[in-house]
């Protein structure tokens, strides 16, 4: 059996792996919620492997990479990877401001919720041009 991806099979197995143990634990214990976690994590296990150990997986998840590189750099410039981790910037920052700063509440809470917004706003608007190049490979 070949690998085509030991980042992608090492990924799936130990940060997969560990979570699904862990929530399996959890369930164990009688905490029903986390079933839906137990297929969460279930799913990425699968796809992980299936993209490490088949040609085709490996290609439609290499495809994908390209295309939403291209896409980002078409869409943003050289200043793609900062516009796709910008909502991460807020949530840190607004968690570090609710650490150490807990008398200004208002811009943690807005910084947060800004970020999600952004996150969600830039997600929709990438993937709306994602679908557009996809079409041109098909």
């Amino acid at each position: 059996m070949k690998v085509y991806s030991w980042k992608t099979l090492i990924g799936a197995i130990l940060i997969g792996g560990g979570a699904f143990i862990y929530e399996l634990i959890k369930f164990l214990k009688g905490d029903k919620f986390v079933f839906i976690y137990l297929l969460f994590w279930t799913y990425l296990i699968v796809k992980g492997l299936w993209v490490s150990l088949s040609r085709e997986g490996f290609q439609h998840d290499m495809r994908n990479a390209s295309i939403s590189i291209k896409v980002m750099k078409k869409l943003f410039g050289p200043w793609g990877p900062i516009f796709s981790y910008g909502g991460y910037v807020l949530l840190i920052i607004a968690f570090i401001i609710a650490k150490f700063l807990p008398s200004l509440s208002w811009l943690s809470m807005v910084l947060f919720f800004g970020g999600f917004l952004y996150m969600i706003l830039i997600g929709l608007y990438v993937r709306k041009h994602i679908k557009e190049e996809k079409k041109n490979y098909f």
